[in-house]
């Protein structure tokens, strides 16, 4: 897994599912990881089993068949100033993606890992002082 600082955005307002799904594909089309059919695969796969996981994060990836859509893996952090209600959680971080299906799972494990200390996710959402450094470190030490 290849996390970079500018894969982080910070202080974001999202206020829907929509437009979070809208915000990522954009985001992965600009960077050439997949065509803009990833995102009926990425609300299939959210209508399938919710996306959003708990301990505040969405994440968001495309169904296993969609995968073939992928032409680069490509993640993206979006760090939400609001909190976002997505399916009866509140979330404050979106991952969003574009992964192959043969490197998906590990790219799930290693964010499930971040996300599993709920004190944890919670001290890094309410530093006063949040860098997307920050958030680099913790998502690549965990």
């Amino acid at each position: 897994m290849n996390l970079k600082v500018e894969n982080i955005l910070l202080n974001q307002v999202i206020t829907s599912k929509k437009q979070a799904f809208e915000t990522l594909i954009k985001i992965f089309m600009k960077k050439n990881c997949c065509n803009l059919e990833y995102l009926e695969s990425m609300e299939k796969r959210d209508f399938e089993s919710s996306v959003a996981l708990g301990n505040y994060l969405a994440l968001v990836h495309g169904t296993y068949e969609g995968s073939g859509l992928v032409f680069q893996n490509c993640m993206q952090i979006i760090h939400l100033k609001n909190t976002l209600e997505w399916d009866g959680q509140h979330i404050k971080f979106i991952i969003g993606l574009a992964v192959k299906s043969s490197e998906q799972i590990n790219y799930i494990q290693k964010i499930g890992l971040a996300f599993i200390q709920k004190e944890k996710v919670e001290s890094i959402m309410n530093d006063p002082y949040l860098t997307k450094e920050k958030i680099l470190v913790w998502i690549n030490t965990s």
